[in-house]
């Protein structure tokens, strides 16, 4: 006769499994994600919040960039558009939230991590 095994015994899925299923969702990009781009010059690298607009192939986005205002950012007057790569992209930000609270701050966005290791223009 087997031996019976009771369902508490049995971990269907490892923690493991479960963060590196969470890693991988965080890195794909699609349409709404916002990342952080990078643009290096001759002495110093420079980044930017930017929306992703479009995906034209798997490592190719159209993005919208972000103006920062302090430790918030919002888009400008005029659409600031343009084709990165992949390789570009540092980070896979999360959805940011709004400030709200008056008319001059509702457009305000803030992400919920910190940004101040970058040098972000």
């Amino acid at each position: 006769m087997a031996d019976v095994i009771d369902s508490d015994d049995v971990d269907v899925f490892s923690e493991t499994d479960k963060s590196s299923d969470e890693e991988r969702e965080l890195q794909i990009i699609n349409v709404k994600s916002f990342v952080l781009v990078q643009f290096n010059t001759k002495k110093t690298s420079k980044y930017y919040v930017a929306k992703v607009t479009e995906t034209l192939d798997y490592d190719e986005y159209i993005v919208t960039f972000l103006r920062r205002h302090g430790q918030s950012f919002s888009y400008p007057q005029i659409p600031d558009c343009a084709t990165i790569s992949k390789q570009d992209v540092v980070l896979h930000l999360p959805q940011p939230k709004t400030s709200g609270g008056t008319n001059r701050t509702a457009n305000l966005l803030a992400f919920s991590i910190d940004l101040t290791a970058y040098n972000i223009c």
